[in-house]
C-alpha cells in the first residue's frame, strides 16, 4: 500500500474541502487504503505525481473517480429511524401548518447516497398526509456528489438488506411515491 506524504495529504484534502466541501483531515488510512490500488493500475509509483495531476489538470472524470472512491456511501431505509421520527411527528406537522395555503412541500436530500432516504421521505410524506396527498405538492430533490451512486438511486432497485428495517408491508408503497428527482 502507498503512503501518502503530509504535504500531498494537505494538498489532496484542502482540494476536496475546498471545491466538494468534504472534511478528509482525519481520514489518512481511509485515503491510502482507497485510492492506492486505483494508483498503481494508473501507474503512479506514489501520491505525489497523482495529487499533482488532479490539482493541476482537472479532469472532471478523474476527479469524479477520485471523489467515488473516497465517499462513504452506506445507507439503508430507515437509516436514523429516530430522525425520520422527528420528521414525522414534529416538523411535518409544523410544515403542513405553515404550507396550508399553497400546499407545496420541497425537501431536499443532500448525499441521498444511493435514494434509500429521499425514498423514505417520499414514504412518509405519503403515509403523513393519506387521503389528502393528491392535495399537496410534495417534491423530494435527491444530490450526491457520487454519479455511481445517483445511478443506483435512479434504478430503484434495492437489496434485501436495505429494506429490512422497513415495517412488514412498506415495499409495496415504495412504488407509490413520485420518484425523487436525483441529481448532482
Amino acid at each position: 500500500m502507498l503512503t501518502i506524504n503530509d504535504n500531498d495529504f494537505h494538498r489532496l484534502v484542502s482540494f476536496v474541502k475546498t471545491n466538494y466541501g468534504i472534511d478528509l483531515s482525519k481520514k489518512r488510512p481511509l485515503i491510502s487504503g482507497r485510492l492506492s490500488g486505483y494508483l498503481y493500475s494508473l501507474g503512479y509509483d506514489d501520491f505525489h505525481d497523482y495529487v499533482d495531476h488532479l490539482l493541476s489538470a482537472r479532469i472532471p472524470a478523474d476527479i469524479e473517480e477520485m471523489l467515488n472512491r473516497l465517499t462513504t456511501n452506506y445507507t439503508y431505509f430507515l437509516r436514523e429511524e429516530e430522525h425520520f421520527k422527528f420528521f414525522r411527528d414534529t416538523i411535518l406537522p409544523w410544515l403542513k401548518q405553515i404550507h396550508s395555503r399553497d400546499r407545496v412541500l420541497s425537501i431536499w436530500s443532500a448525499g441521498c447516497s444511493s435514494g434509500q432516504e429521499p425514498y423514505t421521505i417520499s414514504m412518509i410524506l405519503k403515509e403523513f398526509f393519506g387521503k389528502e396527498a393528491s392535495l399537496w405538492d410534495t417534491r423530494v430533490l435527491a444530490t450526491d456528489i457520487s454519479q455511481k451512486v445517483l445511478a443506483a438511486a435512479k434504478e430503484g432497485i434495492y437489496d434485501e438488506e436495505s429494506l429490512q428495517n422497513l415495517p412488514h408491508g412498506k415495499t409495496i408503497i415504495l412504488l407509490l411515491p413520485p420518484t425523487p428527482v436525483c441529481g448532482r
